[in-house]
């Protein structure tokens, strides 16, 4: 997924430090996911009786392993934007934040034991459309909210690697971002029985919906399409899809990838108004907008796993949605001034003092 990412989201600069900021995102990913389960499974009083690591049963690596590799999504996406001289030692600070608070007790409200959203109110959120993707823009919300424009990354004069002689590479990065999406939709931990096929199907029919339909609004509005937008649009209904791919039919999941085509289509140049770095602007869009979008539409599903158990009401999605935006923005807000106040405010000031000598 992330090689899908680099490729489909990256440019043709070339930066060496992105190896560097994946390695420490994976380990920061892995040791706050580790860190969390291990106080839940040892210390949690939710906690039946003590275990000890002898006894841990296998499934529960399993879920570390999961949610590391969403932690780390979300790690990823918020590298993008921070300031290309920040220290390691502050990715290493932001991702254990993210991936040990934010992520953490969100994924257990949802996914958890706890079941806060889930269990007690009925808030579906199948893969992580709203739990994973809309949380990684509200972060880099938070960020360039905190931060400003001038200390967020832009890419500017650089050629796309979207065109015309890259289209092999479009390709290649489409399908292993597809199967890598397919496949985490199916590796999804839960208790409800899922059919691998209808998963696959959903998530490829959600995909050619929503190009098929963002094709057709550019053509009939604009008269032309850009195939980076396209793009866009294919990871939008990717990420929207992810909310509900094993549980609703095939008509739903067409319905799913039309209205992520026209969010792209609508948003992207409203929102790009108030948002001055691009890139940003995208993200918020496609990963924040298409998550909620694919989290709301639960709520007009009629499918006995969801009906019958008298969940994803329309109301109770919008709590969870807003609760999903309060947790991340709220925590990556304090997060960033922290930031600012004591990492960037002091080099600026020392970069100043050496400008004046």
């Amino acid at each position: 997924m992330q090689i899908g990412f680099a490729v489909i989201e990256g440019r043709t600069q070339p930066d060496r430090k992105i190896f560097t900021i994946f390695c420490i995102n994976l380990f920061t990913a892995i040791l706050g996911n580790v860190l969390f389960m291990s106080y839940l499974l040892f210390y949690s009083p939710m906690s039946s009786a003590q275990i000890s690591l002898a006894n841990i049963p296998t499934w529960y690596w399993n879920i570390v392993v999961f949610h590391s590799f969403m932690a780390l999504n979300i790690s990823m996406l918020v590298s993008r934007v921070l300031p290309r001289d920040l220290a390691s030692i502050h990715h290493f600070w932001i991702g254990l934040v993210i991936s040990g608070v934010i992520f953490a007790f969100m994924e257990r409200w949802v996914w958890g034991e706890v079941l806060l959203l889930r269990g007690y109110l009925g808030f579906i959120d199948f893969a992580g459309a709203s739990v994973v993707h809309s949380t990684a823009a509200w972060i880099i919300l938070a960020a360039y909210w905190v931060l400003g424009r001038r200390q967020l990354q832009e890419v500017n004069g650089q050629p796309s690697i979207l065109n015309d002689s890259h289209l092999l590479s479009l390709g290649i990065a489409t399908f292993i971002l597809w199967l890598a999406w397919s496949s985490l939709n199916i590796s999804m931990i839960t208790g409800e029985y899922i059919s691998i096929q209808k998963v696959v199907k959903h998530t490829f029919i959600a995909m050619i919906s929503t190009v098929l339909a963002y094709m057709f609004l550019a053509l009939l509005y604009q008269k032309r399409f850009d195939i980076e937008e396209l793009m866009k649009a294919a990871l939008g209904a990717l990420i929207a899809i992810s909310a509900s791919c094993a549980l609703v039919s095939g008509t739903v999941a067409m319905m799913i990838g039309g209205g992520a085509a026209l969010i792209i289509h609508l948003l992207t140049p409203l929102v790009n108004r108030y948002i001055a770095v691009r890139s940003i602007g995208d993200i918020v869009v496609v990963h924040g907008m298409c998550g909620v979008w694919g989290t709301l539409a639960l709520c007009g599903v009629d499918e006995n796993l969801i009906a019958g158990a008298n969940q994803a009401r329309l109301m109770t999605q919008l709590f969870g949605v807003l609760t999903i935006f309060a947790w991340s923005f709220g925590v990556a807000y304090v997060l960033f001034r922290l930031l600012r106040y004591f990492v960037l405010a002091k080099r600026a000031i020392k970069n100043h003092v050496m400008r004046m000598r």
